[in-house]
């Protein structure tokens, strides 16, 4: 492995990529002043909905600009080797607060040479069909070479 890689438990959140050749971090600080993320995981929605609401089945519903698992701090890590990890998001009294469907949502970083593979899974354990979109949202530092700009 060529990299270090840091993720908070809280949302999943990839927070750091540095090279262990260069000591150069690759993601964005997540600087408050600016934007204070540095790579949201977006599930169930990607955006946000018309007046922060949705309906189904005549029952309306709220969610968070892209849904359920930014900031979450329900995240918790099922599986850790020394080159991965798992978090998963399950549904519970909370989540259905925002997002009427039971799911179990899984989230995998794999460090390999030079690389962070992410994974997402998601299951359905609902007995109705579950709508939901997947995105990521990472930013990272600009420039990334000396003598480029930004």
């Amino acid at each position: 492995m060529n990299l270090t890689v840091k993720i908070e438990q809280t949302g999943a959140e990839l927070s750091s990529i540095v090279s262990k050749a260069s000591g150069r971090e690759f993601v964005w600080n997540a600087d408050p002043s600016v934007w204070g993320s540095s790579a949201p995981v977006l599930f169930p929605i990607v955006g946000g909905l018309k007046n922060g609401q949705s309906s189904h089945n005549g029952v309306t519903f709220s969610m968070p600009r892209h849904g359920i698992v930014r900031h979450n701090t329900n995240i918790h890590v099922i599986e850790q080797e020394h080159d991965r990890i798992t978090f998963r998001l399950t549904a519970d009294e909370r989540t259905l607060e925002h997002y009427p469907f039971r799911f179990t949502f899984d989230i995998n970083f794999r460090v390999k040479d030079n690389s962070v593979i992410i994974t997402h899974i998601v299951k359905n354990t609902d007995n109705q069909d579950m709508y939901f979109s997947v995105g990521a949202h990472p930013a990272f530092n600009c420039p990334i070479n000396a003598g480029e700009s930004y």
